[in-house]
C-alpha cells in the first residue's frame, strides 16, 4: 500500500482537479476519496465574525467536499468497479 500527499485549496477548482489528476495519474485509477477537509473560522463572537472569514469557512467546508465529490466521481466512473467516497 503506498499514498501521496498533495498540498491544495479545496474550495479552489483547479487544486481540487490537481489533486484528482494526480492520484490517477500515479496510481492508474482512483479507488477511494476521503473528503475530509475543513477548517473551524475565526474562534470571535458572532457580533466580531468578519464577512471574509466566514465566507472562507463556507468555501472550503462546503464548495471543498463538493468539487472533491464531483472530481472523485468523474474519475471513478472511468474505471471498472467504481469506488467509495467518504465525506
Amino acid at each position: 500500500n503506498s499514498a501521496i500527499a498533495i498540498k491544495c485549496d479545496v474550495s479552489n477548482k483547479d487544486d481540487s482537479m490537481k489533486i484528482v489528476d494526480e492520484a490517477v495519474k500515479v496510481f492508474g485509477k482512483l479507488d477511494c476519496y476521503f473528503a475530509n477537509a475543513g477548517i473551524l473560522g475565526k474562534y470571535v463572537p458572532m457580533e466580531n465574525e468578519t464577512e471574509e472569514s466566514f465566507i472562507r469557512t463556507l468555501m472550503v467546508n462546503t464548495l471543498g467536499p463538493f468539487m472533491g465529490i464531483k472530481y472523485a466521481s468523474e474519475a471513478m466512473k472511468k474505471t471498472a468497479g467504481g469506488g467509495a467516497i467518504v465525506c
